[in-house]
């Protein structure tokens, strides 16, 4: 009876699927993938960015720390990009102008 239950538990339980979302950092600037190293074949799909050393001194300008992520949402690499004084001076509610920059910086383009 006990090897009757398994055998048909085992004929109609469908295999559990379990699949990974691509596009996974919430508000990542999606860009089309980029080979980033090629021994590990690591891909670039994504990029965020947060800004300090930002004051009152727009002349100053100021550092985005930029973190680019594969498409199931590891960190492949991260570093600082200086935001000049004009572009910051330039900056209102809208970070479209932020983001272009970045990715002028690395050579990468918006998906």
């Amino acid at each position: 009876m006990i090897t009757a239950l398994i055998t048909a538990f085992t004929l109609t339980t469908a295999p559990v699927q379990v699949q990974v979302q691509a596009d996974t950092i919430p508000a990542a600037i999606q860009v089309k993938a980029v080979e980033f190293n090629k021994l590990t074949k690591d891909t670039i799909t994504q990029v965020t960015w947060s800004v300090f050393g930002l004051t009152r001194d727009t002349a100053q300008g100021c550092t985005a720390y930029v973190v680019a992520y594969d498409k199931k949402g590891r960190k492949v690499t991260d570093g600082n990009v200086p935001i000049p004084a004009a572009i910051v001076q330039q900056w209102g509610t809208d970070n479209i102008l932020i983001d272009d920059f970045i990715l002028n910086f690395y050579k990468l383009i918006k998906r």
